[in-house]
């Protein structure tokens, strides 16, 4: 007998002007695709092409655990596996649809993690952040597996969008993936970050205050993705002060990879930066042994007439 999964609320979405929603089978899990029919959102008469399919495949291992209308298809996730519809018809009052199984062994239960960006669909799992590439999925956080191991799962996992800008009062931005997650860091103790994609680089962006959820909201004014969270009695817009300086952090690494006839030692160092304003900065070279640091000033590029 398997293990049931805790279903806190039934997937739905809306594709192809039809709801689309997951419902419990007799077995109380979350396996019966529902539809509603032509005549409306609310059209539940089977003469209108509503109606219902059961998922019975093994690669759904327990639920459904969200219906996501992404890139004009019908993604079906569940646990361990997901599915797309691509198109629907009706012939003599009933739906006609073949659901595409895109994965047999990928899954997530953490409904909050999908979003579109640009082409791809985002989510993620235990495992990592995966993308849909078309009708394969490929795990794309490869450098956050080091993070991921020590990541609070008790806190549900959740992702944004956000247009983050350049420069104060310029026009330019970067599109990025952002996800949330309760890190257990070794050094500064657990903390909230955020984990953000930028094309195919990973940036960690850290928190002041414990967050315990994000979401993305498309603010039409100014034609630009923002991100809002919560600590739980709040909502607050993340990333949106574009004149306060954010102190940065960049940590390489100097590691074996616990290779025993691998080492490696610090023989040169250098940092390269880009300023529109004088910054002043610290480099810092460290071994096993020791550290040595150094204090470095960036200035604004000489414009001579």
């Amino acid at each position: 007998q398997r293990p049931k999964h805790v279903q806190r609320r039934p997937p739905i979405d809306v594709f192809a002007g039809r709801v689309w929603w997951a419902s419990a089978d007799a077995q109380g899990n979350y396996r019966v695709l529902n539809f509603t029919g032509t005549a409306g959102y609310d059209d539940l008469n089977p003469a209108n092409a509503a109606g219902s399919t059961t998922i019975s495949d093994n690669d759904l291992s327990h639920n459904i655990t969200a219906i996501r209308n992404r890139n004009n298809y019908l993604y079906i996730f569940g646990d361990s596996s997901i599915r797309q519809i691509g198109s629907i018809s009706v012939s003599s009052s009933i739906t006609n649809f073949t659901p595409l199984t895109l994965s047999s062994d990928v899954g997530t239960t953490y409904p909050m993690t999908i979003t579109s960006y640009q082409r791809l669909v985002l989510f993620a799992n235990k495992s990592g952040v995966h993308a849909i590439f078309g009708s394969s999925i490929q795990k794309v956080s490869d450098d956050l597996d080091g993070i991921f191991e020590l990541i609070d799962f008790s806190q549900e996992l959740s992702a944004a969008l956000n247009d983050i800008h350049l420069t104060v009062n310029e026009g330019g931005s970067i599109h990025c993936y952002l996800l949330l997650v309760r890190y257990m860091d070794p050094q500064l103790g657990t903390r909230s970050i955020q984990c953000v994609l930028q094309n195919d680089q990973w940036f960690i962006v850290a928190h002041g205050a414990p967050v315990k959820a994000i979401c993305p909201l498309f603010l039409g004014a100014a034609q630009e993705w923002d991100s809002f969270g919560s600590a739980g009695s709040d909502v607050t817009q993340h990333l949106n002060a574009v004149g306060v300086p954010v102190p940065i952090l960049l940590r390489t690494a100097l590691t074996s990879h616990e290779a025993l006839v691998l080492a490696k030692q610090a023989i040169r160092a250098g940092v390269a930066t880009t300023s529109n304003a004088a910054q002043f900065f610290t480099m810092s070279i460290d071994t096993e042994n020791g550290s040595n640091s150094y204090p470095l000033a960036a200035v604004a590029q000489v414009n001579w007439i």
